[in-house]
């Protein structure tokens, strides 16, 4: 069953319309900017039992039951590591849409330990809920931890989003305000911000954080641009609005179209197995039989930081296909217009994503020649696990390449498991920003076929797929890798 909505939701459907209304599932549960992070051992220290877990255990199930019988085994005399594991059970139940699930164990998590991070998570759930008492549930457990936070901007931003929930706009507005250049260009805190600034009759700002999120979704989040629609009215014909906006998103596209041209590639778009919209660049897109090789491109990159590696794919036989997973760029339709809009659903969306990678290659094979029997998946920091389980579902790919594979943390035991399973060789690379994740990847690589896999430094700034343009060498090692792992089939000869 498609994880996607019968209705089109865009990232702020149904959000407030009541204080007791159910507030749509694609609303965020946290804003990456404000939470205070996954928990993580610091360098040079043993990491806790729940850390060890999250890397053990080999499913999300055997993770939430084993989290939830360490923190029961452990309550009374460690509620520090009692009150860590049951936060962590309530991410996994989060990111699996079992709100009731989240909500118990960050209510247990709340009373173990109390920090930021579990009332953060019992606050957001609660108002992703929406059910009767859950906003005024939200707002005593907010305002019970301000005094105490770590994270005050964190906690003043939900405290803000709830009074607006609860129909006190004025209260929202003042908390609002001292924190707006610093929401503005979030997709989820900016509406919310703005949705404040636009009801208690102050367009102007409103408009000022909706623009760059209206542009940023390509006009696709219907609750944007209905607000944005709204708060124009003051100032004249919405046409106005809406074709300034339509000519930001031209102005870009000319400007990506630039970079394209000069690769020898070419965009395309294409539906995927459910119908939902999917964009990708094509490069070179030229009639030479050639290896094809589907990369996923990791939502916040730009294609700048695929060029290097791409020019280099294109002159050792490769076709390569950047494919913008859902919500991101040009696969951004209303059901996804935002990468955030995974939040609450994000083990669904990232298995509808890896099935999207089989109709990548059919949309690949119509643009350009390729051999069609085995393709390279590439996955880059976030979409890492998209492009595992996308090798999970086809057997048709033999090889993958992960560069700064950053799984969530309550992913990694299933992300490792799949890699055992696998058995199949990977070239890993990790640049010098992904210091924090070099464990991990060396945790993924001994799990995997080793004998036939890499693990390599890309010696330059950046992360992911941008490294490249300033390590020559290092792609000359991927390339080489792939020469011996996927080497061209050789032509049969042409008859006499």
């Amino acid at each position: 069953m498609s994880p996607e909505p019968r209705n089109p939701r865009s990232m702020v459907a149904r959000a407030g319309r009541a204080a007791g209304a159910r507030v749509g599932a694609v609303l965020l549960l946290a804003w990456a900017g404000l939470a205070t992070g996954p928990f993580a051992a610091h360098a040079g220290t043993a990491p806790s039992r729940s850390q060890v877990l999250l890397t053990l255990c080999p499913s999300r199930t055997s993770l939430r039951a084993s989290l939830v019988g360490y923190a029961d085994s452990i309550q009374s005399t460690g509620p520090e590591y009692a009150g860590e594991a049951l936060a962590f059970a309530g991410q996994s139940y989060g990111r699996a849409s079992l709100l009731d699930s989240a909500i118990a164990c960050f209510q247990r998590a709340v009373a173990t330990r109390g920090g930021d991070d579990e009332r953060f998570g019992l606050a957001d759930a609660l108002l992703l809920r929406g059910q009767e008492g859950d906003l005024e549930t939200a707002i005593a457990v907010i305002e019970k931890g301000r005094e105490s936070t770590l994270s005050p901007d964190a906690c003043q931003a939900r405290l803000a989003w709830a009074h607006l929930l609860a129909g006190d706009t004025k209260r929202s507005v003042e908390l609002f305000k001292p924190l707006e250049p610093l929401l503005d260009l979030d997709p989820v805190w900016g509406y919310r911000m703005a949705r404040a600034f636009v009801e208690a009759g102050d367009p102007k700002r409103g408009l000022a954080a909706l623009q760059p999120l209206a542009i940023a979704s390509r006009e696709q989040d219907e609750e944007i641009m209905r607000l944005a629609g709204r708060a124009f009215e003051r100032f004249g014909d919405k046409g106005r609005l809406e074709a300034g906006i339509s000519r930001a998103i031209a102005g870009r596209d000319k400007s990506e179209g630039k970079l394209i041209e000069a690769l020898g590639g070419r965009r395309v778009r294409f539906s995927s197995a459910d119908g939902f919209p999917l964009g990708a660049v094509v490069a070179p897109a030229d009639q030479k039989l050639r290896r094809a090789a589907v990369v996923l491109w990791a939502p916040g990159d730009t294609l700048e930081s695929y060029d290097s590696l791409t020019v280099a794919l294109g002159r050792a036989g490769w076709a390569v296909m950047l494919m913008q997973v859902r919500g991101s760029g040009w696969s951004a339709a209303p059901a996804c217009p935002f990468p955030d809009a995974w939040v609450g659903r994000e083990d669904a969306m990232q298995t509808v994503s890896a099935r999207d990678v089989r109709e990548a290659l059919r949309a690949l094979s119509l643009a350009t020649r390729i051999d069609t029997t085995r393709y390279l998946v590439a996955g880059v920091g976030s979409t890492a696990a998209i492009a595992v389980e996308a090798a999970q579902l086809d057997p048709r790919v033999p090889a993958l390449l992960l560069l700064s594979p950053a799984p969530a943390a309550v992913e990694r035991g299933t992300l490792r498991e799949r890699i055992r399973r696998l058995q199949r060789p990977i070239y890993f690379a990790n640049a010098p920003e992904d210091f924090l994740q070099f464990e991990m990847t060396e945790t993924l690589y001994q799990a995997g076929d080793r004998p036939r896999s890499r693990v390599a430094d890309v010696n330059a700034a950046g992360s992911g797929a941008r490294p490249f343009r300033r390590d020559r060498a290092a792609v000359q090692r991927l390339v080489a890798w792939l020469e011996e792992t996927l080497p061209a089939r050789a032509r049969p000869a042409k008859p006499r």
